[in-house]
């Protein structure tokens, strides 16, 4: 827990008590760091950096900060000029590894070494060593070929490996014969990490230790902080999250049929998959009450409320702080996330084409009205307007469009009317 001076508050992350600090105790929002691929925030730049390298190893920095004083940039690029004009040095390695502590100047041998912390490691059968993946052959070169020439005269007594060295012969015993061992049971880890998390999954209550390591997506404590870091990944591949390492090429996708998935707690029928999981979770989850969430994400500095921390914080960015660097290069929008300007190019600017009829049209919203006006494939779930084909997913959507274009309009003059 982080509690704030002040109020004596309690907070279970730095960057929930930023935004606590930023609206209840006058700290300046230009002080406050933006995570680019979560809702964290932080005070400062080596706090949102860490947080980058405890969360997001495998994804390009959002700051590079000189290590010899308070300068900073968003650019590689710049960061290096000034280290090298300010600190008369060449050297400027911001791509540190959270597992090692090594450090990096080229993003691409970053991830290449990250990658082999999350490989399994080898051992080497002739002296017991544990190793990292590729490194076995160099090793047993090294290490090994030398000692064909030489007198093995230390020999193990529990299974006869024989070497020239006493540092050998100790380190077969200890990576061969004496695995971690569990004080609460039977089992044998290979490492201190892989005990550690056996500790905290099966003994947490014999251990007795705090849990001071805490999950902010689901509240979940750890006595370890290697626990807290693989449970953390374990989210983030539950979410369909892949390393680029372990991406596939993508098996192209059968066309859905409309009507196709029927709800098994009620009658309701969807034209999706997708849609039909989002009608479960809102209608038939006990986190949601009704229609309506029960804990919505509040704007601090005004009265709207929002699903989720990313849509609250591009809110927070385009309305408050009017801060919107992220300019999309179709049309005259910009947005203060790079998710959510994905997110907009990806359904107002990508042309699809109509698996009905082969028609390419502009973009994902639009097609869903084609297949509706031309094809007669209109989506249960879909509200259509009585006065023009427009055709929305949400109620109060529909409202607004009647509102704002058919508040002229004649009663009865509706679709069945024109066509």
């Amino acid at each position: 827990m982080i509690q704030c001076g002040p109020c004596q508050t309690d907070f279970l992350s730095k960057g929930i008590k930023t935004i606590h600090d930023t609206t209840y105790h006058e700290l300046s929002k230009s002080e406050v760091f933006a995570c680019k691929y979560c809702s964290e925030v932080s005070a400062t730049v080596n706090d949102i950096l860490y947080h980058h390298q405890m969360y997001h190893e495998m994804l390009p920095l959002p700051f590079f900060h000189c290590g010899s004083c308070e300068f900073y940039s968003q650019k590689f690029a710049v960061t290096k000029k000034h280290v090298k004009r300010e600190h008369r040095t060449d050297e400027y390695k911001p791509y540190i590894c959270k597992h090692c502590n090594g450090s990096w100047d080229d993003i691409n041998n970053f991830f290449r070494h990250v990658r082999t912390h999350y490989q399994e490691n080898v051992i080497c059968n002739i002296c017991g060593k544990e190793l990292k993946p590729g490194s076995l052959q160099r090793h047993i070169a090294s290490v090994h070929k030398q000692e064909e020439d030489s007198e093995k005269n230390y020999v193990c007594d529990l299974c006869g490996y024989r070497t020239d060295k006493r540092d050998n012969l100790t380190k077969h015993h200890k990576g061969v014969h004496n695995k971690q061992a569990c004080p609460y049971c039977d089992h044998k880890a290979a490492s201190k990490n892989n005990l550690e998390l056996h500790m905290d999954k099966k003994h947490q209550e014999e251990h007795g230790g705090e849990l001071n390591h805490i999950c902010s997506q689901c509240g979940k404590g750890f006595i370890f902080k290697y626990s807290l870091t693989d449970h953390l990944r374990r989210h983030k591949y539950a979410a369909g999250y892949q390393p680029p390492w372990m991406k596939r090429e993508k098996q192209p996708k059968k066309p859905e049929k409309i009507g196709e998935y029927m709800c098994e707690s009620c009658p309701r029928i969807f034209a999706k998959k997708t849609t039909l999981a989002v009608h479960k979770y809102k209608m038939h989850s006990p986190k949601f009450k009704g229609n309506k969430q029960i804990e919505k994400v509040k704007c601090p500095q005004c009265e709207k409320t929002y699903r989720n921390h990313s849509y609250m914080k591009e809110h927070i960015l385009k309305e408050h702080d009017k801060n919107t660097p992220f300019a999309c290069d179709h049309c005259q929008r910009s947005f203060g996330l790079v998710t959510t300007l994905r997110t907009h190019i990806s359904n107002m600017h990508q042309k699809v084409k109509c698996d009905e009829c082969n028609q390419e049209i502009c973009n994902s919203f639009m097609l869903k009205r084609h297949k509706a006006k031309v094809h007669g494939m209109k989506p249960s779930t879909a509200y259509q307007c009585e006065y023009c084909p427009a055709i929305y997913e949400q109620k109060a959507s529909l409202d607004k469009h009647v509102t704002k274009n058919h508040s002229t309009a004649p009663v009865g003059h509706n679709m069945s009317a024109i066509v």
